[in-house]
């Protein structure tokens, strides 16, 4: 047989191993299922308003941004309980490949109705020793391995999603991260070719924490596109609140944040530092028309206030920033460990700033004391 024979019945072989590959490539996935660097996800609550009428929605609904087009927010034409959706997309082929190890940690763990003093936070990190997703996500009960699958109480309040595909060099940066916060794991499939790459990703996993101090931490973290995200994230020992004491000094902003409100305990916007934090009250999308309180939220991001020259729909010279994450504005999550990650970009942060309808003002006395952590 010649060799060119030869080769030209190898082909086909040798290029569905080139598109395996290609296909299980740990990356975060856009819509088609195509690679992204990055995206961001607001899952729409059950309850809301669309044209100004109000609408019981599925609750599975949800709006988009990529790294590829990040021009708009985008309604999905999925929803977030199926494999076609964004994340189902990414994870059920994770979920699928026994070589990609993963770590899955939520303090409310999917089939169980109980909650934990751990971290308050919830995510997914997943390495196949080359290339690694950390998505960062508010769902409690989510998400279920190894068939992916959202849970139905997921459906009622609105929900915040960040993915970002690293670098292999990021991984112990991310467990850096996580070995402070000391987050509740419930799901864990550790290779152990892969694991021996990453130190600190194994204390994770063997559940040893870091008990001393400081009880407070910041990473930079690098996309495979390069993208550079800051990551925050604070021990339950830190007795900190993650927005005013860390985030907003660190990074030197006023900050809009968007927590879950629902419940006792909540902290009001704070004005007695330089940096100040308001608490959004209304969410209005005004492309799409679609509105809601934020007692229907249990998103937790934050947004900088508008900085520097405006030059027609963008802003330069200014901080802008968005960062998506785990905590509540609650005087509990004070002692609980948990995190944010953000990223310097005006366009983003700007279509996260137009969703704001309203946020509460700082109490008249400027100078009001954050009550006592016992006080109820």
């Amino acid at each position: 047989m010649s060799r060119s024979l030869l080769l030209l019945l190898l082909l086909p072989i040798l290029c569905g191993l080139g598109a395996k590959n290609a296909a299980s490539k740990v990356v975060c996935r856009d819509e088609d299922g195509a690679p992204v660097d990055w995206f961001y996800m607001y899952k729409l609550p059950r309850i809301h308003t669309h044209y100004g009428a109000r609408r019981n929605s599925s609750g599975f609904n949800y709006l988009y941004i990529t790294s590829a087009n990040y021009d708009t927010w985008r309604l999905s034409t999925h929803e977030v309980t199926t494999t076609e959706s964004m994340p189902g997309k990414l994870l059920q082929p994770l979920f699928d490949d026994e070589r990609v190890l993963i770590v899955a940690y939520n303090d409310q763990k999917p089939n169980s109705n109980s909650s934990t003093l751990k971290a308050h936070a919830k995510g997914l990190l997943a390495t196949d020793g080359e290339s690694a997703v950390w998505l960062v996500h508010s769902v409690p009960h989510y998400p279920e391995i190894p068939v992916y699958k959202y849970p139905l109480t997921g459906g009622r309040y609105g929900q915040s999603f960040l993915c970002m595909s690293l670098q292999a060099s990021e991984v112990d940066k991310v467990a850096t991260q996580l070995r402070l916060m000391a987050p509740l794991i419930y799901y864990k499939r550790t290779p152990a070719k892969v694991l021996a790459q990453f130190p600190i990703l194994e204390q994770v996993v063997e559940g040893k924490w870091q008990n001393e101090a400081p009880f407070q931490n910041k990473v930079k973290l690098e996309t495979l596109g390069g993208t550079k995200f800051k990551s925050f994230a604070k021990s339950g020992k830190a007795v900190t609140e993650l927005y005013e004491d860390f985030i907003a000094p660190e990074l030197d902003v006023n900050l809009l944040v968007e927590t879950w409100r629902n419940g006792g305990g909540n902290l009001e916007s704070n004005c007695t530092k330089s940096d100040k934090v308001f608490n959004i009250r209304e969410i209005h999308e005004q492309q799409l028309q679609i509105a809601f309180n934020t007692t229907s939220d249990h998103s937790k991001w934050a947004v900088s206030q508008e900085t520097g020259l405006k030059l027609w729909r963008w802003r330069v010279g200014g901080a802008d920033w968005i960062c998506v994450g785990d905590i509540n504005r609650q005087r509990e999550q004070l002692v609980r460990g948990g995190g944010s990650v953000c990223l310097k970009n005006s366009k983003v942060a700007q279509l996260y700033r137009q969703l704001i309808q309203g946020f509460e003002p700082c109490p008249r006395n400027a100078n009001q004391k954050r009550p006592k952590e016992n006080e109820n």
